[in-house]
């Protein structure tokens, strides 16, 4: 997947017709829904039809119509409230498929960037367009969606039989049209525009908010909460302003309320005026067809006021598919492909057929990466083979690069120039999917999820038993106890492993890199934070971790360095040492802080 580039207000302009991709999968319950719409809307014809045969039959004393109507109406009455329930059913089940498509891919777009897309991209803009976007087209989907579509179907069906009833009446109602242009002209002219800023002020502000939580402690801890207010209340300020202005927008549809009644009375006008001509002259029409007209003339407003009222809401819905389409271009990839299936937690070792087991070399050839286009660069033409099992301590001060060239030989970030390989193939050319089961990475602080421990194991990717669970945890933990208790698969785990010290959530990470059974780990500085109580436990864990893989270590502590086959070292981006270790130590360390 190619990296994406994100704009603040992308082009809002035939974005519904270009979302068709992301819901044509389900096609067939958009079908469904249509169809039970088109049956209730049918039915909601048949009272002003039944009101004007029962005033005929009345004018007539013809009981045994008025008979039929009564049964008539009895029956679509029964009819239409079934038909509303299936139909509430086949356009949920629709909304909620085609919803759950936008939501699957936008997070699979969104893990399958590279380092370099978050790096240049505010993560609370991100959270909007993964949370605010989603939950405000889901919204729209839910509640105004359906009305819209059942508007549109109600219309064309009503639109064909008042015609059917009488085409004069129908043409006296088209007085309406110029109302109706002129408004959605001029709504047209100003919402978009401010939809679409409205929807980019509550981004901003969702992004705002998001980060000062996120920083709390770090700002609070150099005294700029009244920085962080003020930058609040800016964006709080834009967001009111771009509100108002969408507000105007929607008053603009005002003048629709006076055309609709200056339609109807020109309707009851000219209805009464056929009705009370020369009953077999052309064109007359009976007064029960006069009042049928009328009535449901009235329901042919109902739709048309509906859909002006939620232009609003459509814009808004198109400004947000707009911005999710960034995320996830249609023509990337099938739904499919970006949508796990509910059964797809298949055993990871089937997608890594083929390749042999132990340790894969690693090779970088001239490898150079800078954050920023006008940055130094962060590695600078660096050349360096790994062999496949061989356990490679990089070290060096903070700032040396030694971070940013682990990512380049994970493959989480792609290189400026010159070229990475993994197992003897380029990373180019590895699937993404069976790249990331080849290469683990065990960040300083492993994230932990609210739960057991076994529901942090099972967060990694494959079908793993208890039984699978309780052998990976017992190999980096040797059953021995850990703090003050034993670690098993139903100790309590607090969201973020708070309740747990630094070595036992990372012997819960080592317990995951085991299930996952890589080729290639890299620690970033797994053992930093470690607790002396766990230390040896870790040691102990790494060394199980280390056995048969290929191994890259980012070091600061000469101990952990010295456990390693070799030592390179690194210094304002570039290789500085290349060392073997003797013994299990080494001969000349130059370890940063």
């Amino acid at each position: 997947m190619s990296e994406l580039v994100l704009t603040s207000e992308p082009d809002g302009a035939r974005a519904l017709r270009r979302a068709w991709p992301l819901v044509r999968e389900h096609r067939v319950s958009l079908v469904v829904a249509i169809l039970t719409s088109i049956v209730v809307s049918v039915l909601r014809l048949v009272p002003p039809l039944m009101i004007g045969r029962a005033i005929d039959a009345i004018g007539d004393a013809d009981r045994d119509a008025l008979l039929t109507v009564a049964v008539v109406l009895v029956v679509a009455a029964v009819l239409l409230w079934v038909g509303t329930q299936m139909q509430t059913r086949a356009q949920a089940v629709a909304g909620e498929r085609m919803l759950e498509s936008v939501r699957n891919r936008v997070t699979a777009a969104m893990f399958g960037q590279p380092l370099r897309f978050f790096d240049r991209h505010e993560a609370g803009e991100l959270t909007a367009r993964a949370t605010t976007d989603v939950q405000s087209l889901t919204a729209f989907v839910r509640t105004s969606g359906p009305g819209v579509v059942n508007a549109i179907v109600f219309l064309v069906i009503a639109a064909v039989v008042l015609a059917t009833l009488s085409w004069r009446l129908t043409l006296t109602m088209l007085v309406y049209l110029p109302f109706l242009a002129v408004t959605l002209r001029r709504f047209r002219n100003s919402a978009p525009a401010a939809y679409a800023a409205r929807a980019a002020a509550v981004a901003d502000m969702t992004a705002i908010v998001s980060e000062s939580i996120a920083a709390r402690s770090t700002l609070a801890g150099i005294g700029v909460e009244t920085t962080i207010l003020e930058r609040t209340h800016t964006a709080d300020d834009e967001l009111i302003d771009r509100a108002d202005a969408a507000l105007r927008a929607d008053n603009l549809l005002s003048p629709l309320d006076f055309g609709k009644l200056a339609a109807l009375a020109i309707v009851v006008v000219v209805g009464g005026l056929l009705a009370t001509g020369d009953a077999g002259s052309a064109g007359s029409v009976s007064v029960g067809t006069v009042a049928a007209f009328a009535v449901a003339a009235g329901q042919l407003f109902d739709p048309i006021d509906q859909l002006t009222r939620q232009y609003g809401g459509i814009q808004q819905a198109r400004s947000n598919v707009a911005r999710i389409l960034e995320m996830v271009p249609p023509s990337s990839t099938s739904v499919s492909a970006a949508t796990p299936h509910r059964d797809g937690r298949r055993d990871h070792r089937v997608r890594r057929a083929g390749v042999a087991p132990g340790g894969l070399a690693l090779s970088a050839e001239a490898v150079s990466f800078r954050y920023a286009d006008d940055a130094p660069s962060a590695v600078d033409s660096v050349d360096l083979s790994v062999l496949a099992g061989q356990t490679v301590a990089l070290v060096g001060e903070t700032g040396s690069g030694k971070s940013t060239f682990a990512t380049l030989l994970s493959g989480l970030r792609p290189s400026a120039s010159g070229q990475v390989a993994i197992g003897g193939r380029r990373i180019e050319e590895w699937d993404p999917v069976e790249l990331r089961h080849l290469v683990t990475v065990l960040p300083q602080r492993a994230h932990l999820i609210e739960g057991t421990v076994a529901d942090n194991l099972r967060f990694v990717p494959g079908c793993h038993e208890d039984g699978a669970l309780t052998e990976a945890l017992r190999r980096v933990t040797s059953g021995r106890v850990v703090g003050d208790d034993v670690l098993t698969l139903d100790s309590m785990v607090e969201a973020g492993g708070t309740n747990l010290s630094a070595g036992e959530r990372q012997l819960i990470a080592l317990a995951r890199i085991e299930l996952i059974d890589p080729r290639v780990v890299v620690l970033d500085e797994a053992t930093a934070d470690i607790d002396p109580a766990t230390e040896r436990l870790v040691n102990e864990a790494l060394a199980t971790v280390f056995l048969d893989r290929t191994v890259i270590v980012i070091a600061h502590r000469p101990e952990t360095a010295a456990r390693c086959d070799r030592i390179v070292t690194m210094a304002a981006g570039r290789i500085v040492s290349d060392q073997m270790t003797d013994d299990g130590r080494a001969s000349a360390v130059d370890d940063g802080p």
